[in-house]
């Protein structure tokens, strides 16, 4: 039997090791191209798991680093929840991977570059199939380093100032410390329940006695996890980073990176401990609805493209968390929904972005008045992108959302916190709808006549991007057949 699940991620992580200490300083074209083989051998390697998934509901291959040893085995774990995010984590890589060759062209160190974009890429797709609390521990912490590399050597400024280290600095805090909430959970939770695998913990009924133990490990590790995603208040990392960060590397961590956040808090409630989630479902609640609420009032009051889709990333991660409190089978399946097509969008949104900043050379939105006649691309896929995030109708967007508000109005404990929830779509088509104006209607108020579409190596996986949108739109059942199969093997508590 072919290793598929070990291939998808020793592939990538092999070529990343040559990139970083052989081909350093190997030109952009030659990093690219190796990347994308790579990348496109770990989707291939991926995509065989989809036969095991559809028809016994999972794939699982299992290793030892020592034979004789079981507390040495470790775990890949593809099922219905893991197979479309995993799948479109590598296919928006090697977008990404494309989309940097025109845009990061200038820069040096390729190798150095495309290698730890790599890395990356190996540490989330790890969390995404890890078996083990343990072992997705480790993966967490293998985002750490090349995300702070290609922070601190890379950024937007295209130069290391005090801004960029100080903004390093917070990125690799910040992250170091969900990791050591993380960490916390995962001891107690094993102190208390003597396993770490989340096949387990899935049938796992913890006694009275320990169940003030088991609480406080959620506890850690939903702190850990809300970190990451930069739900309120532990979001102060995110606006800077996603500012002074390179384009396709921002893209990466708000597409990618920060889901392993989401990904963990949906595996994690979806166990058997869920009644523990039930518990804590109102708290919860109301920290994804402020986030909701202050991520879209502050992404009103930006001028800057890049932190105002930051602010948005932060209310998007409360629809999300919303879903989890509702400690539903459909909300768990919306929260899930959500965390692929927020990918989507907010990878092409940073991307359009991207195109905007190179062909103007202004992240300023004011720059972007009356654009859209000058690049019609760009334009045409942010605008469908914005609809799709506002819940607009047929756009992918629109289903995760309605199947997250509908788990939400099933927990009563949680309806006072519903109803607004619901309203709140309005502030996002509200900031997105001010963002289209910008671009469509309003007139422009700087000399435009010298300025053209972006290159293909940009609009390609834009446009690739968007025609997803559209399908997953007209086709929801393509990712909700995954994700209902693994909705439909949960044994929820407090329901």
């Amino acid at each position: 039997m072919i290793p598929n699940l070990l291939l998808a991620l020793l592939i990538p992580a092999l070529i990343s090791i040559g990139l970083l200490f052989a081909l350093r300083n190997c030109s952009t074209y030659v990093a690219a191209t190796i990347s994308g083989a790579a990348l496109i051998l770990s989707l291939f390697m991926l995509m065989l798991g989809v036969t095991d998934v559809l028809s016994y509901g999972s794939l699982l291959e299992t290793y030892r680093w020592i034979p004789s040893i079981a507390a040495t085995e470790f775990g890949l774990y593809l099922d219905g929840l893991s197979f479309p995010i995993t799948i479109i984590s590598a296919f928006i890589t090697l977008l990404l991977a494309i989309y940097s060759i025109k845009y990061m062209a200038t820069r040096d160190n390729q190798g150095g570059y495309y290698g730890n974009l790599l890395l990356l890429y190996v540490g989330t797709q790890g969390v995404f199939l890890a078996t083990n609390l343990f072992q997705l521990y480790l993966f967490w912490e293998l985002t750490l380093l090349p995300a702070y590399f290609l922070m601190l050597f890379w950024s937007e400024s295209k130069e290391l100032n005090v801004t960029v280290r100080n903004t390093a600095i917070k990125l690799f805090m910040y992250t170091h410390i969900a990791s050591l909430f993380l960490l916390a959970g995962i001891i107690l939770l094993f102190s208390t329940t003597g396993t770490l695998n989340m096949l387990t913990l899935r049938t796992l009924q913890p006694s009275s006695a320990i169940l003030d133990v088991v609480r406080l490990a959620m506890i850690c590790m939903l702190i850990g996890f809300f970190v990451k995603i930069g739900i309120i208040p532990g979001h102060n990392w995110l606006p800077d980073t996603y500012v002074h960060a390179p384009l396709p590397v921002t893209a990466m961590i708000s597409a990618i990176m920060a889901k392993i956040g989401a990904y963990g808090i949906v595996r994690l409630a979806a166990l058997t401990l869920s009644d523990v989630i039930f518990s804590y479902s109102l708290i919860i609640a109301i920290i994804a609805l402020i986030s909701m609420v202050y991520g879209a009032i502050m992404a009103l009051a930006q001028e800057d493209i890049k932190r105002f889709l930051a602010y948005s990333s932060i209310s998007q991660s409360g629809y999300i968390v919303l879903g989890v409190a509702s400690v539903s089978a459909i909300g768990f399946t919306g929260a899930a929904f959500h965390i692929v097509n927020h990918a989507i969008i907010k990878a092409l949104l940073f991307l359009c972005a991207g195109s905007y900043i190179q062909q103007i050379g202004s992240n300023n939105l004011n720059s972007l008045r009356g654009i859209a006649k000058k690049m019609p691309i760009t334009s045409g896929s942010i605008l469908i992108a914005s609809l799709s995030l506002s819940g607009i109708p047929p756009f992918n967007g629109f289903y995760s959302e309605v199947l997250i508000f509908a788990g939400a109005f099933t927990n009563l404990n949680i309806i006072i916190v519903a109803v607004p929830a619901v309203l709140s779509v309005a502030l996002t088509f509200a900031y997105f709808l001010w963002l289209i104006y910008r671009i469509f209607v309003s007139k422009a108020q700087m000399p435009i006549e010298d300025i053209q579409e972006a290159p293909p190596s940009l609009t390609v996986p834009m446009l690739l991007l968007t025609i997803l949108i559209l399908l997953i739109g007209l086709w929801p059942n393509s990712i909700l057949m995954f994700l209902n199969k693994w909705s439909e093997s949960l044994t929820l508590g407090g329901t």
